[in-house]
Protein backbone atom coordinates (compact mmCIF):
# COMPACT_ATOMS: atom_id res chain seq x y z
CA UNK A 1 0.00 0.00 0.00
CA UNK A 2 1.16 3.77 0.79
CA UNK A 3 1.22 5.51 4.05
CA UNK A 4 1.58 9.45 3.98
CA UNK A 5 2.54 11.48 6.97
CA UNK A 6 -0.35 12.75 7.84
CA UNK A 7 -1.29 16.52 9.20
CA UNK A 8 -1.85 16.49 12.75
CA UNK A 9 0.07 13.58 13.78
CA UNK A 10 2.06 13.26 16.71
CA UNK A 11 5.80 13.08 17.07
CA UNK A 12 6.59 10.19 19.68
CA UNK A 13 10.42 10.80 21.47
CA UNK A 14 12.84 8.13 21.16
CA UNK A 15 13.89 6.96 24.94
CA UNK A 16 16.79 5.41 26.09
CA UNK A 17 19.13 6.12 23.81
CA UNK A 18 21.20 8.85 21.43
CA UNK A 19 18.68 8.08 18.15
CA UNK A 20 17.24 11.67 17.09
CA UNK A 21 13.48 11.79 17.32
CA UNK A 22 11.24 11.80 14.19
CA UNK A 23 10.99 16.10 13.24
CA UNK A 24 7.30 16.05 12.35
CA UNK A 25 7.88 19.66 11.41
CA UNK A 26 10.20 18.80 8.69
CA UNK A 27 8.11 16.69 6.70
CA UNK A 28 4.93 18.11 4.14
CA UNK A 29 2.46 16.32 5.28
CA UNK A 30 -0.76 15.36 3.48
CA UNK A 31 -3.75 17.34 4.75
CA UNK A 32 -7.10 15.02 4.82
CA UNK A 33 -9.01 18.26 5.97
CA UNK A 34 -7.84 19.97 2.62
CA UNK A 35 -9.34 17.66 -0.06
CA UNK A 36 -12.96 16.90 -0.64
CA UNK A 37 -12.73 13.72 -1.33
CA UNK A 38 -10.44 12.10 0.93
CA UNK A 39 -12.63 9.25 3.59
CA UNK A 40 -11.41 7.79 6.82
CA UNK A 41 -12.04 4.33 5.84
CA UNK A 42 -11.10 2.74 8.95
CA UNK A 43 -11.24 3.48 12.60
CA UNK A 44 -8.93 0.91 13.99
CA UNK A 45 -6.05 1.79 12.59
CA UNK A 46 -2.93 -0.15 11.65
CA UNK A 47 0.56 -0.94 12.80
CA UNK A 48 4.06 -1.25 11.48
CA UNK A 49 7.03 -2.47 13.03
CA UNK A 50 10.01 -2.93 10.42
CA UNK A 51 12.88 -5.28 10.17
CA UNK A 52 15.08 -2.30 12.07
CA UNK A 53 12.73 -2.17 14.97
CA UNK A 54 11.20 1.52 13.35
CA UNK A 55 7.77 1.89 14.11
CA UNK A 56 4.83 3.63 12.35
CA UNK A 57 1.24 3.52 13.44
CA UNK A 58 -1.57 5.30 11.83
CA UNK A 59 -5.57 5.41 10.40
CA UNK A 60 -6.47 3.88 6.68
CA UNK A 61 -7.72 6.35 4.50
CA UNK A 62 -9.37 6.33 0.70
CA UNK A 63 -8.85 9.61 -1.87
CA UNK A 64 -7.73 9.88 -5.86
CA UNK A 65 -4.14 9.36 -5.34
CA UNK A 66 -2.00 10.29 -8.30
CA UNK A 67 1.73 9.01 -9.37
CA UNK A 68 2.68 11.01 -12.15
CA UNK A 69 -0.09 11.29 -14.81
CA UNK A 70 -1.83 8.32 -13.41
CA UNK A 71 -4.33 8.78 -10.72
CA UNK A 72 -7.22 6.00 -9.03
CA UNK A 73 -9.09 6.11 -6.02
CA UNK A 74 -7.85 3.68 -2.97
CA UNK A 75 -6.80 3.13 -0.02
CA UNK A 76 -4.00 4.27 1.87
CA UNK A 77 -2.49 3.92 5.06
CA UNK A 78 -2.01 8.11 7.17
CA UNK A 79 0.74 8.09 9.65
CA UNK A 80 0.09 9.77 12.99
CA UNK A 81 3.07 8.29 14.90
CA UNK A 82 6.78 7.55 14.22
CA UNK A 83 9.48 6.63 16.48
CA UNK A 84 12.73 6.82 14.04
CA UNK A 85 14.37 9.49 12.75
CA UNK A 86 14.93 7.71 9.68
CA UNK A 87 11.76 9.17 8.58
CA UNK A 88 12.76 12.82 9.32
CA UNK A 89 12.29 14.76 5.99
CA UNK A 90 9.85 11.98 4.34
CA UNK A 91 6.68 12.91 3.48
CA UNK A 92 5.46 9.51 3.43
CA UNK A 93 6.15 5.96 1.86
CA UNK A 94 5.55 4.38 -1.72
CA UNK A 95 4.58 1.02 -1.18
CA UNK A 96 5.02 -1.01 -4.90
CA UNK A 97 4.90 -4.22 -3.11
CA UNK A 98 2.39 -7.39 -3.91
CA UNK A 99 -1.01 -7.49 -2.83
CA UNK A 100 -0.38 -10.91 -1.27
CA UNK A 101 1.96 -9.25 1.42
CA UNK A 102 -0.33 -6.15 1.96
CA UNK A 103 -2.15 -5.39 4.75
CA UNK A 104 -5.66 -6.62 5.26
CA UNK A 105 -6.80 -3.58 5.84
CA UNK A 106 -5.25 -2.17 2.92
CA UNK A 107 -6.30 -4.86 0.18
CA UNK A 108 -4.40 -3.46 -3.18
CA UNK A 109 -1.19 -1.70 -3.23
CA UNK A 110 -0.81 1.57 -4.95
CA UNK A 111 0.76 0.15 -8.18
CA UNK A 112 -2.10 -2.11 -8.45
CA UNK A 113 -4.65 0.04 -8.19
CA UNK A 114 -2.86 2.50 -10.51
CA UNK A 115 -2.87 -0.38 -12.77
CA UNK A 116 -6.37 -2.02 -11.90
CA UNK A 117 -8.83 -2.31 -15.21
CA UNK A 118 -12.20 -3.00 -12.29
CA UNK A 119 -12.27 0.39 -11.12
CA UNK A 120 -14.21 3.11 -11.87
CA UNK A 121 -13.36 4.96 -14.96
CA UNK A 122 -14.62 8.54 -13.26
CA UNK A 123 -11.69 8.46 -10.86
CA UNK A 124 -8.93 6.79 -12.55
CA UNK A 125 -6.38 7.20 -15.51
CA UNK A 126 -5.05 3.62 -15.54
CA UNK A 127 -1.25 2.59 -16.44
CA UNK A 128 -1.74 -0.08 -19.19
CA UNK A 129 1.52 -1.81 -18.57
CA UNK A 130 1.83 -3.21 -14.79
CA UNK A 131 5.84 -2.81 -15.31
CA UNK A 132 8.00 -0.37 -12.74
CA UNK A 133 11.41 0.29 -13.07
CA UNK A 134 13.53 1.69 -10.31
CA UNK A 135 17.05 3.45 -10.96
CA UNK A 136 19.38 5.12 -9.41
CA UNK A 137 22.86 6.69 -7.91
CA UNK A 138 24.42 7.63 -5.02
CA UNK A 139 22.54 10.90 -5.50
CA UNK A 140 19.51 10.68 -7.15
CA UNK A 141 16.89 8.34 -8.27
CA UNK A 142 13.92 7.97 -10.62
CA UNK A 143 11.27 5.86 -10.58
CA UNK A 144 9.93 4.89 -14.46
CA UNK A 145 6.10 3.65 -14.87
CA UNK A 146 4.99 1.23 -17.50
CA UNK A 147 8.52 -0.10 -18.29
CA UNK A 148 12.24 1.98 -18.62
CA UNK A 149 13.91 3.88 -20.50
CA UNK A 150 16.93 1.63 -22.68
CA UNK A 151 19.06 4.86 -22.52
CA UNK A 152 18.91 4.75 -18.15
CA UNK A 153 20.93 0.99 -18.54
CA UNK A 154 24.51 0.88 -19.72
CA UNK A 155 23.75 -3.11 -21.30
CA UNK A 156 20.38 -4.42 -22.40
CA UNK A 157 17.88 -5.82 -19.71
CA UNK A 158 17.75 -8.97 -18.45
CA UNK A 159 14.28 -10.57 -17.39
CA UNK A 160 14.28 -13.24 -14.79
CA UNK A 161 11.06 -15.10 -12.99
CA UNK A 162 10.51 -14.19 -9.85
CA UNK A 163 9.86 -16.93 -7.37
CA UNK A 164 7.33 -15.84 -5.45
CA UNK A 165 3.46 -14.35 -5.76
CA UNK A 166 4.41 -12.57 -2.89
CA UNK A 167 7.37 -10.68 -2.99
CA UNK A 168 9.81 -9.84 -5.86
CA UNK A 169 12.62 -11.99 -5.38
CA UNK A 170 14.78 -14.16 -7.65
CA UNK A 171 16.68 -17.38 -7.63
CA UNK A 172 20.31 -16.45 -6.45
CA UNK A 173 23.56 -18.87 -6.00
CA UNK A 174 26.23 -16.43 -5.43
CA UNK A 175 27.05 -12.38 -5.22
CA UNK A 176 29.63 -10.43 -7.43
CA UNK A 177 30.98 -7.51 -8.49
CA UNK A 178 33.75 -6.19 -10.82
CA UNK A 179 34.42 -9.68 -11.67
CA UNK A 180 34.74 -11.04 -7.66
CA UNK A 181 32.43 -13.07 -5.74
CA UNK A 182 31.41 -11.61 -2.41
CA UNK A 183 28.73 -14.40 -1.46
CA UNK A 184 28.22 -17.82 -2.27
CA UNK A 185 25.20 -19.93 -1.43
CA UNK A 186 26.07 -22.99 -3.14
CA UNK A 187 26.00 -24.66 0.79
CA UNK A 188 22.71 -23.49 1.82
CA UNK A 189 20.62 -24.53 -1.30
CA UNK A 190 22.13 -27.83 -1.21
CA UNK A 191 21.43 -28.11 2.56
CA UNK A 192 17.40 -27.20 1.27
CA UNK A 193 17.86 -29.46 -2.02
CA UNK A 194 18.11 -26.43 -4.03
CA UNK A 195 20.81 -25.12 -6.46
CA UNK A 196 19.96 -21.71 -5.55
CA UNK A 197 17.93 -19.38 -2.54
CA UNK A 198 15.65 -16.89 -3.20
CA UNK A 199 16.68 -13.03 -3.13
CA UNK A 200 14.52 -10.59 -2.40
CA UNK A 201 14.62 -7.10 -4.68
CA UNK A 202 13.60 -4.36 -1.84
CA UNK A 203 14.17 -1.30 -2.38
CA UNK A 204 14.21 0.20 1.49
CA UNK A 205 16.67 -2.83 2.83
Amino acid sequence: GMVLAVHGGQVVDVDGGPVLPFMMNMTNPFHPSKSLSFAHVLFLGFSLTYADTAGLRGYIGQDVTQLGRYYAKTKFGCITHCDSSDFTGIDGILGLGMPDAALASIPEPLFFALSDETGDPANQYILNRRIFTLVGTDSAAELHLGGFDPHSTKQDMKYIRTTSPAEYSVPVSSISLGGHEFLNFASAAQAAGRTSIPGILDSGT
